[in-house]
C-alpha cells in the first residue's frame, strides 16, 4: 500500500518544528543585532581611528553604512523573523527522492542487496 503524503498525526511535529524555526531565527537575529550593534556602532567609537579598527568591524563598516540612520542599533520586526525562519526551513530540508531512487530502493530490497563502496588498493 502507497505511504500517504500528509498524515494528521504529523501536524504535532510540524508545529512544533514551525515554533523550533520561530525560535531559532529569533535568537539569530537577536544575535546579529547585538554582533552589529557592537561591531559597526560601539566599536568605531571605542576605536575612533579606522586604522585601529578589526578587519571584521572594518567589513561591518564598509557593507552596512551607518551614518544615513544616525547610527541606530539593528532593529527588526516579526515579519524579518518569518523570513529567516523560512530560509532556515529551507535550508533544513532535504532533496525529495526522484522516482529512479524510490524504483532503485525498490529493487535493492527485492534482492536483499545493499550497496557498498568498493575499497581501492
Amino acid at each position: 500500500m502507497a505511504q500517504r503524503i500528509a498524515q494528521v498525526a504529523g501536524v504535532p511535529k510540524a508545529l512544533g518544528m514551525a515554533f523550533f524555526f520561530l525560535f531559532l531565527s529569533s535568537f539569530f537575529l537577536l544575535g546579529f543585532g547585538a554582533l552589529w550593534k557592537y561591531v559597526v556602532i560601539d566599536m568605531q567609537r571605542d576605536m575612533g581611528n579606522h586604522s585601529q579598527m578589526q578587519p571584521i568591524s572594518r567589513f561591518f563598516q564598509i557593507s552596512f553604512p551607518n551614518d544615513a540612520n544616525g547610527n541606530q542599533a539593528f532593529e527588526f520586526e516579526f515579519d524579518d523573523v518569518i523570513l529567516v525562519a523560512i530560509v532556515f526551513s529551507f535550508m533544513w530540508m532535504r532533496y525529495t527522492l526522484t522516482t529512479t531512487d524510490i524504483e532503485e530502493k525498490e529493487r535493492a530490497k527485492r534482492k536483499n542487496f545493499t550497496f557498498q563502496m568498493q575499497k581501492k588498493a
